[in-house]
């Protein structure tokens, strides 16, 4: 037996004492929990490539679909969020660091606030389609990935974007866990699939 499995044999078994005492408001608070324990939460992968290589196991019990290809800027991820149909109990957002593709230097705070623009835009459409957000913040990438923009980048989206859960993983993906200077190896998804699953948790959308 599992993990998993043990916890919601204790979770039935709690539950169930719970039950016996004969209070309704009890009963139906235990069956809200079991449900959360039981179910597989739908997760919408927002973004770029980052989104698009994520192994979707490593973000079980989520049940993960992805709106997510390879170099899309923000304003192609835009259009893709007011595209996308359905509705999730939780959706992540990433997009940013193409709209500066090819460019080492440093970047006007211009582009940069069309940029966050763009992806405050694409999140508030989110807010109709999913439960609960969690938009994932930079790490420290290296060249030929554009370092300077994604800095400013990263300085701005933690200042702007107040109404939903920024991610910040920069602490906690490291250089060993780059492949070509931004994209991640299995490892660095390993590292940033439990910071999700944990902001969620913290969000009350996953009990695992």
């Amino acid at each position: 037996m599992n993990r998993t499995q043990l916890k919601i044999y204790i979770l039935i078994f709690h539950f169930a004492l719970l039950g016996c005492d004969g209070g309704s408001n009890k009963t139906t608070d235990a069956s809200f929990y079991l449900s959360l324990v039981i179910d597989r939460p739908s997760l919408m992968l927002v973004g770029d490539s980052i989104s698009a290589f994520w192994p979707t196991e490593l973000l079980e019990p989520f049940v993960a679909s992805k709106t997510a290809f390879p170099n899309r800027n923000t304003s192609e991820i835009l259009r893709a969020t007011e595209n996308m149909q359905g509705h999730y109990r939780a959706c992540t957002y990433n997009g940013g660091a193409n709209d500066y593709l090819g460019i080492l230097s440093p970047v006007s705070d211009s582009l940069i606030q069309n940029t966050v623009g763009r992806q405050k835009q694409a999140i508030e459409i989110l807010k109709s389609k999913c439960d609960s957000i969690v938009v994932l913040g930079t790490w420290n990438v290296e060249a030929p990935w554009p370092i300077f923009a994604v800095r400013q980048l990263d300085d701005k989206m933690k200042r702007e974007i107040q109404d939903e859960f920024v991610l910040d993983p920069s602490s906690e993906i490291t250089s060993d866990m780059l492949v070509d200077g931004g994209h991640l190896t299995y490892r660095g998804y390993e590292k940033l699939s439990d910071l999700v699953k944990e902001a969620f948790r913290l969000k009350g959308v996953l009990i695992q």
